[in-house]
């Protein structure tokens, strides 16, 4: 067989592998979302599990509820992606398989063409002949050569059947391998929306249980708005206070200078000093890639004014983000900054405020605090002890960024 006709083979292999390259990375990609979902439902129920174990039916019970069957539904809809990727991966497979199985027969053919020819040369005599009927010497060592040419294209033609054989063998260990994950696949699917069918079940009955106490929760709700609306008016009062400082420090700075060096500040924002920044441009810089604020934890309640999903009536107003985690999670910097403040909020329990240029960071719902005013945290520096409702079961974090007085969605700043 000829160079070319070898290097033929070789591309056309290597085009039939580009699709399943692309599958495999695709799959790749699903195979880690779903990995990560499971991850989460796994901490949901067992931050679930510690709310189940209290008498009282809550609100932050039927919000993680709520929570659940939504990671559920977006685990199952991955798994189903999933599936679809394999499908393709199983029929490419068996499309190679085929192409490559018709690629042998017809090297096996053209060796047993080749086996034939050169037993009938040698029956006939001709092989000998033809290297004695040469005019010169020249010419014999070239057809010598070339009958030699002729052994050793045999050879590769072997080499080439037995490759082709090895390669089909792999595909098929290789299709069996996809088909069992496919299986494996669909049977977590199938287990996970008997699950899924478990907590809307759950729900259903939680909403009716609620919606039968619901003077008694609009009271509580009631109670924790007046609780950040103290914490609400607490961090403007020290972000306004840490502006007037700044603002009064570049004045004392500018008036040792000569008026082209002045720096301005617009009234209501921080006046900043070199190092300060810097630590607010890198801050501004990692948005939507910051540390969460815990090691571990699960939204229950996003940034904003909406409605309840379940209770009607019922608005849900927040400053921040309210993050559950298990029971003894601790608050942690997502960034290096000043402790520019540790208060007490009725309702709020203990809150951190920290520094960070002209972005602060407030951690509340803390039981105890790990560090003082005017410590220099680093990332990820555990800053307190979140405090755990023992009636509830519940450990929830509250969680807000602002830059000067402008209250920001921390959703969006931190790592997806």
């Amino acid at each position: 067989m000829s160079v070319n006709r070898c290097y033929i083979i070789f591309i056309t292999a290597f085009l039939f592998l580009l699709p399943q390259l692309s599958e495999g990375q695709s799959r790749r990609t699903l195979e880690k979302r779903r990995k990560q979902k499971e991850k989460e439902i796994k901490l949901t129920k067992r931050i679930l599990d510690q709310t189940r174990s209290k008498k009282n039916k809550t609100l932050s019970q039927l919000t993680l509820l709520d929570r659940q069957i939504k990671m559920r539904e977006e685990l199952i809809s991955t798994m189903a992606d999933e599936i679809a990727v394999i499908d393709k991966q199983i029929e490419s497979e068996n499309t190679n398989i085929k192409t490559l199985g018709k690629e042998l027969e017809r090297l096996k053919t053209e060796y047993a063409d080749m086996i034939y020819r050169a037993y009938k040369m040698r029956e006939s005599g001709d092989l000998s002949s033809y290297v004695l009927a040469s005019e010169n010497f020249n010419q014999a060592i070239k057809r010598i050569k070339y009958v030699q040419q002729i052994g050793d294209d045999r050879e590769r033609q072997l080499v080439l059947i037995s490759g082709m054989q090895d390669s089909i063998a792999q595909q098929l260990v290789q299709l069996k391998k996809i088909k069992s994950q496919k299986s494996d696949l669909l049977a977590l699917k199938e287990t996970e929306k008997d699950e899924l069918k478990g907590d809307r079940l759950e729900n259903q009955k939680l909403v009716k249980n609620l919606q039968q106490k619901e003077s008694e929760l609009k009271k509580d709700l009631a109670e924790k708005k007046k609780a950040a609306k103290k914490l609400d008016d607490q961090i403007r009062k020290l972000i306004q206070e840490e502006i007037r400082r700044a603002q009064e420090a570049e004045r004392k700075r500018n008036a040792n200078k000569a008026p082209k060096d002045k720096k301005t500040t617009t009234s209501g924002e921080m006046a900043l000093t070199p190092e300060a920044e810097a630590l607010a441009k890198e801050f501004g810089k990692n948005k939507g890639k910051l540390p969460w604020p815990v090691e571990r934890g699960i939204i229950m309640r996003k940034f904003g004014t909406y409605a309840h999903p379940d209770l009607k009536g019922i608005t849900i107003v927040n400053n921040g983000l309210d993050i559950a985690s298990v029971k003894g999670s601790q608050a942690r910097a997502i960034m290096e900054g000043e402790v520019r403040s540790v208060f007490s909020i009725p309702g709020m329990q203990k809150a951190v405020m920290v520094k960070h240029g002209n972005y602060f960071t407030v951690y509340a719902h803390l039981s105890n605090v790990l560090v003082n005013r005017g410590d220099y945290v680093k990332a990820q520096q555990n800053l307190g002890v979140i405090f755990t409702d023992e009636g509830e079961g519940k450990t929830i974090l509250h969680f807000e960024i602002w830059q000067n007085s402008n209250n920001l969605n921390p959703e969006l700043w931190l790592a997806k």
